[in-house]
């Protein structure tokens, strides 16, 4: 059995430790970023659990839905749903809040 040269031995190090950096400069770094943005992209759209201290985060499904449920209330008292246009509902509400504070105005 022969002893390695020293020479050789350091030459062999440094070529595993060249490529071990170039390995983990050319795949394992970029693997790495493209994982932590899925992680990223999967909590938003999945939304996260409550935790200590730390309020639940809805998913994007829940807040479309809770965005979609505003816009059918804002339709509503727009005047789809609503015989009256929304001024005078807002004259009418004036009305009655002038009568309740005691201002004189027209009753119903």
């Amino acid at each position: 059995m022969e002893i390695a040269d020293p020479v050789q031995v350091a030459g062999i190090v440094v070529v595993f430790g060249g490529a071990s950096a170039a390995l983990y400069r050319g795949v394992i770094r970029p693997f790495a970023r493209v994982a932590r943005q899925a992680a990223m992209f999967f909590s938003d759209w999945f939304g996260e659990p409550p935790r200590d201290g730390v309020p639940a985060r809805h998913g994007v499904m829940e807040r479309l839905a809770s965005i979609e449920h505003k816009a059918e209330r804002a339709e509503f008292h727009l005047g789809n749903g609503n015989p009256k246009p929304l001024r005078e509902i807002v004259e009418e509400n004036v009305d009655r809040l002038d009568r309740i504070e005691g201002n004189q105005g027209p009753s119903d």
